[in-house]
């Protein structure tokens, strides 16, 4: 590896192409590092890919957990297998639900719900994937879970067609909230349309296209402070110029180490910087001590 590279890179991605080939771009960008996305999106969806580069993939269950937002078009009418648009319609529906019907059913669908995943879907079931079982023929029989939904705003209504703003917690699955939407308004949807805008803290306005030039691709590279420094549970703390050695070999760490030791209050997650802003490591905090949760090459 001529350079080291560690970071997070924003991807808009587009329709027809799953999230593992858009990826295809920025591993030859960044051949020889570690590369890994933070929540897929099916394939014709498109939207915000926050990709990590380098050491920061082991943070990838993190990001992968933090709140969504999505703009969705409900299709009113039909209701395919898939609930999306690639799929073969199984109900259908003569009847569209006025505006005002719409707006009565949407708060049975905000706060901590019950819902029921798409069969098609990477759910796991009896240790295979649901889209695995339901392609192959087998009646899978999903058991709903606990997701929570912050909010639903709706943008636009043309019949057939209902635009929503949708706040979500982790694995929210909007096709299933078209399906469910559908049949409290009396008739039946699914979705036909879907584009992620937030990912926690990182925003689709502050990304790219994966199929730009390598240069825009290393340069649109999110260094780790600036990623980090977006991550409100992570306390970003600056190590002695004498002690950034010692962490970097992995010496026991302690907040004498830091040139404000109060910077790490309240934190059970340190990320480490030198007066660069380079990261050194990230450390976590248990009852006992500190322990690194992994140290930055020199």
């Amino acid at each position: 590896m001529s350079r080291f590279f560690t970071g997070a890179l924003l991807i808009n991605k587009k329709p027809g192409v799953s999230s593992f080939r858009a990826l295809s771009p920025v591993k030859r960008v960044f051949h020889g590092h570690k590369i890994g996305h933070t929540g897929t999106l099916d394939p014709f969806a498109t939207g915000l890919l926050v990709i990590l580069v380098g050491p920061l993939t082991r943070l990838a269950p993190e990001l992968t957990g933090f709140d969504k937002v999505y703009e969705a078009i409900l299709r009113f009418g039909a209701e395919t297998d898939t609930l999306d648009p690639t799929g073969t319609v199984v109900h259908t529906s003569s009847s569209l639900p006025e505006l005002s019907r719409i707006h009565a059913v949407l708060p049975q669908f905000t706060g901590t719900i019950q819902q029921v995943p798409p069969r098609y879907s990477a759910v796991h079931v009896n240790g295979r994937r649901a889209y695995d079982l339901a392609r192959s023929g087998v009646d899978v029989q999903m058991t709903e879970r606990e997701v929570s939904v912050h909010s639903i705003d709706i943008l636009n209504w043309e019949p057939p067609d209902l635009t929503i703003r949708v706040a979500c917690g982790s694995g929210t699955y909007i096709r299933s909230l078209a399906r469910d939407i559908g049949i409290a308004a009396d008739s039946r949807a699914s979705l036909h349309e879907l584009h992620r805008t937030e990912v926690g803290p990182f925003h689709v306005e502050d990304s790219i296209d994966a199929d730009v030039d390598a240069g825009t691709v290393r340069d649109s590279l999110l260094c780790a402070y600036d990623v980090l420094g977006r991550m409100t549970h992570i306390a970003c703390c600056e190590a002695l110029p004498d002690a950034v050695s010692a962490i970097s070999n992995g010496k026991p760490f302690h907040t004498a180490m830091l040139v404000d030791a109060s910077a790490a209050d309240g934190c059970t997650q340190l990320a480490v910087f030198d007066h660069c802003r380079q990261l050194c490591a990230m450390v976590n905090r248990t009852d006992e001590a500190y322990r690194y949760r992994f140290v930055m090459p020199q």
